[in-house]
């Protein structure tokens, strides 16, 4: 991830192309390990990465930094609603995950 930056920033500077980068970390996500244990907790990680990764195009990257902490890459993000809307996907992330007779939402 830290290579795909670079290039994306040594690109911006040489042709004023625009990306964007989103930080997401996801509040309470400790309640979450502590209450139905850390097996639960990796599931609902992979199903929100995987959430994550259909709603970017190809050209764009999810990367899970650890822990709770997700980062998306927008290249390009030419188009600010889909910056916005990205952004309002991750604030506002419900789902249900169903894990041995636990669901979490």
């Amino acid at each position: 991830m830290v290579d795909r930056l670079n290039q994306l920033v040594f690109r911006a500077r040489r042709s004023s192309a625009v990306f964007a980068v989103l930080f997401l970390d996801i509040d309470g996500f400790k309640d979450v390990n502590d209450s139905y244990g850390h097996e639960f907790g990796d599931l609902l990680l992979r199903a929100m990465a995987q959430r994550l990764g259909k709603s970017v195009r190809q050209s764009d990257t999810v990367a899970r930094l650890g822990g709770d902490e997700f980062v998306i890459i927008l290249d390009p993000a030419q188009q600010i609603r889909r910056t916005r809307w990205l952004s309002r996907f991750c604030i506002s992330f419900r789902g249900h995950t169903r894990w041995r007779g636990t669901e979490s939402r």
